[in-house]
């Protein structure tokens, strides 16, 4: 009997190691295709899709941010205007969804920045700016996931928003 308890507590044990080694790969897939997103149609399309079928795997706050950031890129590369409108108002509302989840979440805040920043004025998203930045400033000593440590400084040295 104990046997078959031991190897239960294996299986379990190995089956959430897996499961949490491939969260931590899609999101650095996402992050990967987030820094890309911007450059082309082509790229928004293959971050909108990567993000879609990582929120169909997992509703986690983080997956449904990546998801609204690239709902919002895709829109910016969209000829016809009510879809342009449409697919950034929703974007940024399932930004703010999940940053109301997870509100000290600094990667959910850096997406939330790179969008705000980037917006047009017109748009009227750029009010948590300031409040993104300094929440990042104050808390990236306090991450200590290497890669996601990477991914913020990568963006602070790689734009004029700081």
């Amino acid at each position: 009997m104990q046997k078959s308890k031991l190897k239960y507590s294996i299986f379990i044990l190995t089956f959430f190691f897996c499961v949490k080694m491939m969260n931590a790969q899609d999101v650095l897939t996402l992050r990967d295709a987030f820094k890309v997103a911007s450059q082309s149609k082509a790229q928004s399309q293959k971050f909108l899709e990567l993000a879609e079928d990582a929120y169909s795997e997992d509703k986690s706050a983080v997956k449904q941010g990546y998801l609204g950031v690239a709902l919002a890129v895709s829109a910016s590369f969209s000829k016809n205007i009510f879809t342009k409108i449409g697919d950034f108002n929703k974007g940024k509302k399932m930004i703010d969804q999940a940053i109301e989840v997870d509100g000290k979440n600094i990667e959910l805040r850096l997406i939330r920045l790179g969008i705000q920043a980037n917006a047009p004025k017109i748009a009227g998203y750029y009010r948590n700016i300031d409040e993104d930045k300094d929440f990042i400033k104050k808390n990236l000593s306090k991450v200590n996931d290497q890669n996601l440590k990477q991914f913020i400084q990568g963006f602070i040295d790689d734009t004029d928003v700081f």
